[in-house]
């Protein structure tokens, strides 16, 4: 793995580094003694140990950076693990049959009746589908009030509904998107059962 190379390679460097001070603490070391200095075994003594705790110090910097790439890599691998989950419940819905579908627009239309023109804006392969499940819901009403702006860009399923003064967005990627800030810590306990932060 690419990671434990870099840190391999910061450890030699380390290594390397440490006993080039141990090195020097050794040469000063035969010096002092050959001046006779009666302090030469604790300026050895303290060299050495110098040298000893720089090697430490950067042995935890290299653990404590590599803990911290691991994280990151868990981290990220998880936000993909999230975003697939969620991208297999937007499949879903969009694979909804017809009597799903109309429930499920019930419940995001949330009582709603028009009481005005509205528009529907819908990505033009849905409108007939649409058409069906508004006007089961509505009735009279949507034929009525309702009239559908169809666009050539996919909404993602669903559609949005405009009339004065209001804006109801019942897309799909709406909806998972509103959905997914209370949903994903229960998504989170199933997926990783273990007790981690994300």
């Amino acid at each position: 793995m690419a990671l434990e190379k870099i840190i391999g390679k910061i450890r030699e460097e380390t290594r390397k580094e440490a006993e080039s001070l141990v090195a020097k603490a050794r040469a000063e070391e035969q010096d002092i003694i050959s001046r006779g200095s009666e302090k030469a075994g604790k300026e050895k003594e303290k060299r050495i140990q110098e040298a000893r705790d720089r090697f430490q110090n950067d042995q935890l910097r290299t653990i404590a950076l590599a803990s911290l790439e691991a994280r990151k890599g868990i981290l990220k691998t998880r936000a993909e693990i999230m975003d697939l989950v969620f991208e297999k419940a937007l499949e879903h819905l969009r694979s909804l049959g017809m009597d799903e579908h109309r429930k499920l627009i019930q419940g995001l239309l949330d009582g709603f009746i028009p009481q005005a023109p509205c528009d529907i804006f819908i990505h033009e392969p849905d409108k007939d589908r649409y058409s069906l499940i508004l006007s089961q819901i509505w009735g009279a009403v949507f034929i009525k009030f309702c009239k559908f702006m169809t666009v050539k860009k996919s909404l993602g399923g669903g559609f949005i509904l405009k009339t004065p003064g209001m804006e109801l967005d019942c897309t799909f990627p709406n909806l998972l998107k509103e959905k997914r800030s209370s949903m994903e810590q229960e998504v989170v306990k199933i997926l990783f059962p273990q007790k981690v932060s994300m």
